[in-house]
Formats: structure tokens, C-alpha cells, sequence
């Protein structure tokens, strides 16, 4: 339970990163220009020159680059926990399903029992 409870946590923490970096990109999308055509022409533009490596570009890069490894490795961190819970629960399954077997076998060679005096 307490696994479960964890794997909940880390998978809002996930999602609360995943808005966090998509908010950052919208805020520097640019602005539409009605000299240079539409805002995606602008886009456009604005990606071949980003090629020429100005330090904005180089930091914004750097920065996604980063939260992408922590992203990675917290999915890695969440599907490790969801395997260990997975686990655990076909574990605890197996038990019980053991458990029962002793029982219906118990009950079967008792009532084999009752039908051999009878």
C-alpha cells in the first residue's frame, strides 16, 4: 500500500514538471509580426537562426535537456515501482490462492471421509 501511495506521488510529480516546461515553452513563443507574415513563418525564421547558436537558444536548450533527463528518470523511477507493485500483488495473489486450495483440500478429504462411513 505504501508503494501504491509513493507511485501516486512521483506520477503528480511528474505531471506538475511536464506543465511546468510546457508553460516555460509557450512563454517564449514570439509574437506575430505583420511585417514578417504569419506568427508560423516567424516561427520558422526564428528556428533557422536559432542554428547560429545565440546564447538564449544554447541556455533554453540546455535547460530542456536537463528537465528531459529528470523526466526520464523519474518515468524510469515510476514504471521500477510499478514493477515492484506488480509483484507484489501477483505474490500476494499466489498466497491467497494457495491458501485456498489447502482449504478446498481439507474440505474435500473430509467430506471423502464423511462419505466412507456413511
Amino acid at each position: 500500500m505504501k508503494l501504491q501511495r509513493k507511485t501516486v506521488l512521483h506520477t503528480e510529480k511528474c505531471a506538475h514538471l511536464i506543465l511546468h516546461v510546457a508553460g516555460s515553452l509557450n512563454d517564449k513563443r514570439p509574437s506575430t509580426n505583420p511585417e514578417m507574415g504569419s506568427a508560423s513563418h516567424e516561427d520558422r525564421k526564428r528556428k533557422r537562426f536559432a542554428i547560429d547558436g545565440g546564447e538564449e537558444t544554447i541556455s533554453s536548450h540546455s535547460h530542456l535537456i536537463h528537465v528531459l533527463e529528470r523526466n526520464g528518470k523519474m518515468l524510469t523511477a515510476q514504471l521500477e515501482a510499478q514493477n515492484t507493485n506488480y509483484q507484489l500483488d501477483r505474490e500476494q495473489r499466489k498466497d491467497h490462492a494457495d491458501g485456498l486450495v489447502a482449504v478446498l483440500n481439507k474440505l474435500a478429504d473430509a467430506l471423502g471421509k464423511i462419505a466412507d462411513k456413511l
